[in-house]
C-alpha cells in the first residue's frame, strides 16, 4: 500500500529542499578558502605583442596573488613564458609595474544600493574613494548603482570629480527586485563607449554586490564573464552579503572566473574598505613583464609559469599603445609639402578673387 504526502508535507520537503541547497552553496564558498587558503594563482591579464615587429618583444601583464587577492611578491626573474610545453623565454629581459607604465584605467564601477545595503553604504563610499584616489594620473571612472534598474551616476569622470559622486552614493527606501545583470551589461557598453584609438585605457569593471539578481540564472552570469573575457575586461568582484546569504556569492564567484579577474569576499560591511585597498594594489602593482622571443610573431597561446604555478593561456595581440601608434600614423597627418602646397592654393585663390572683384567693380559705370 502507498501512502501519498500532504500538502503541508511535501511544503516542508520543498522548504527543508531549499535550505539543504543554501547549505550546500555556502560549504561550496568557504570551502576553497579553507582548504586552499595558501594557494597562489597566477593571473595572465594580456600579452602586448606592440614591439613584436621590430624588436622580436612580447610584453606581459600579470598578477601573482592569493585565493582572495592578496598580492604576492616574486622576484621578475623567475618568470619564464612558455609556447605549450616549451620554455621559448627563461627569463624576463625587463620588468615593470603597471602604475610605472604611465598608461591609464577606464574602471566602471557597479555597486549595490538597495535598502539591506543601507548600514554598509558608509564603508563603500570611503573604500571607493579610496581606490579612486589610487588610480593612476588621467584614468577615468564610470559610476553604475542598481537597485530594482540600473543608473549611471558619472560616466567616464575623471579624478576631480570622482570623489563628489562617490560622496552622492545613498541606498534606497523601497525594496525591489535587484538587477544586477542588467547594471553589468550598462557597465560593459559603458566600458566600450568612448575608447578611441587615440585614447585607450585599460578597461576594468568592479562590482560591489551580494550576488541576488532578480532572475536567479547562473548562465546569465556565465555569459556576462565570457562576454567581459572577450572584450579583455577582467570583472573584479566585491561580495558581501549584509543576511550572511553566501549561495548568491557563487554568481559573482562565476564572473570573476570566466572573465579573469578576482573575487573577493568580504565577511562584514567594516572590511569593504581593506578589499577596496588591496583591489588598487592588485591594479597598480601588476607586473609588466617584457619577453624576448624570435618567433613572437606566431599566433600561439602563451603561459606564465613560476615556482610551480602556471597561468591560463592567452594569445598575443596588439596593445592599446600601438592602438595609439597606429592611429597616429594613419590618422590623415599631411607630409609638411603638402600642407605647404594646401596654404600656397589658398592663397593663390584668395588673391585671384580679389583681382576679379577690382575688375568687376572698374566695369560698373560711374554715378554722375
Amino acid at each position: 500500500m502507498s501512502v501519498r504526502a500532504t500538502a503541508p508535507q511535501r511544503s516542508s520537503w520543498r522548504q527543508l529542499r531549499r535550505v539543504a541547497l543554501r547549505v550546500v552553496a555556502g560549504l561550496a564558498l568557504v570551502a576553497p578558502a579553507v582548504g586552499q587558503a595558501s594557494r597562489p594563482r597566477l593571473r595572465l591579464e594580456r600579452i602586448d605583442n606592440a614591439r613584436c615587429a621590430q624588436e622580436r618583444l612580447l610584453v606581459a601583464y600579470a598578477s601573482e596573488l592569493e585565493l582572495e587577492g592578496e598580492l604576492r611578491s616574486r622576484p621578475p626573474s623567475e618568470y619564464g613564458l612558455w609556447a605549450g610545453q616549451r620554455r621559448v623565454a627563461a627569463r624576463p629581459s625587463g620588468a615593470t609595474t603597471f602604475a610605472a607604465t604611465g598608461e591609464t584605467l577606464h574602471l566602471a564601477l557597479v555597486v549595490a544600493l538597495g535598502p539591506a545595503y543601507r548600514e554598509a553604504v558608509p564603508a563603500l563610499r570611503e573604500g571607493a574613494a579610496s581606490l579612486a584616489r589610487a588610480l593612476p594620473a588621467g584614468s577615468q571612472l564610470t559610476l553604475i548603482g542598481y537597485t530594482d534598474e540600473a543608473r549611471r551616476l558619472g560616466s567616464r569622470l575623471p579624478a576631480r570629480r570622482v570623489l563628489g559622486a562617490v560622496e552622492g552614493l545613498a541606498s534606497a527606501e523601497l525594496a525591489g527586485d535587484p538587477a544586477l545583470v542588467e547594471a553589468l551589461g550598462l557597465a560593459l557598453r559603458s566600458l566600450a563607449v568612448g575608447e578611441t584609438a587615440l585614447q585607450p585605457q585599460r578597461p576594468v569593471l568592479v562590482v560591489v554586490s551580494d550576488g541576488i539578481d532578480r532572475q536567479p540564472d547562473w548562465e546569465a552570469f556565465r555569459a556576462i564573464g565570457r562576454r567581459a573575457r572577450q572584450r579583455g575586461v577582467p570583472i573584479h568582484p566585491i561580495a558581501y552579503s549584509p543576511f550572511d546569504e553566501r549561495g548568491p556569492l557563487l554568481n559573482l564567484g562565476e564572473l570573476a572566473k570566466r572573465s579573469g579577474g578576482t573575487l573577493r569576499w568580504v565577511r562584514s560591511a567594516g572590511g569593504m574598505v581593506s578589499a577596496f585597498e588591496q583591489l588598487a594594489r592588485q591594479l597598480n602593482d601588476q607586473l609588466v613583464l617584457t619577453f624576448h622571443w624570435k618567433a613572437c610573431a606566431q599566433a600561439t597561446p602563451l603561459t606564465l609559469a613560476a615556482g610551480g604555478l602556471r597561468s591560463q593561456a592567452v594569445l598575443a595581440a596588439a596593445g592599446r599603445a600601438a592602438a595609439r601608434s597606429a592611429a597616429r600614423e594613419g590618422s590623415g597627418a599631411w607630409p609638411w609639402w603638402l600642407g605647404l602646397l594646401a596654404l600656397v592654393l589658398v592663397v593663390a585663390v584668395a588673391t585671384g578673387l580679389v583681382l576679379l572683384t577690382r575688375a568687376l567693380l572698374r566695369g560698373l559705370p560711374r554715378a554722375p
